[in-house]
């Protein structure tokens, strides 16, 4: 009775520590635009601005809030349409975040790098 309870809680704690691992590489991967620098956030955004790259999305929104913050104080140089406040450009779209890059529109939170690939500004 006793090695199946030690083979029970060593199973257990596998099982844990393989979700703790799990979701640590997901958070770490979700914000890893927080380790780019300050002048590589406003370069991020001034260029995304130049090529006419525009974020949807809505005060609201968690998700979009955590977009925002990926540029920190960069997100100043943006193109940002609040969707509660043009609701008609927003109209089209199936949910926000949501960025219009070369005419293709891309869903849900970006990595910095994700948005300087897809726009050609890497």
């Amino acid at each position: 009775m006793e090695t199946k309870y030690k083979v029970f809680l060593t199973l257990l704690g596998v099982i844990v520590l393989a979700f703790a691992f799990v979701s640590a590489t997901k958070w770490i991967s979700k914000t890893t635009g927080f380790s780019v620098s300050e002048d590589e956030q406003t370069a991020i955004a001034q260029c995304l601005t130049s090529k006419g790259a525009t974020m949807y999305g809505l005060e609201t929104c968690p998700h979009c809030q955590n977009q925002k913050e990926l540029f920190s104080s960069a997100f100043r140089f943006i193109n940002y349409v609040d969707c509660a406040q043009e609701p008609a450009a927003c109209s089209a779209l199936e949910g926000v975040p949501a960025w219009k890059i070369n005419g293709q529109i891309q869903y849900g939170t970006q990595t910095l790098e994700q948005l300087a690939v897809l726009s050609g500004c890497a």
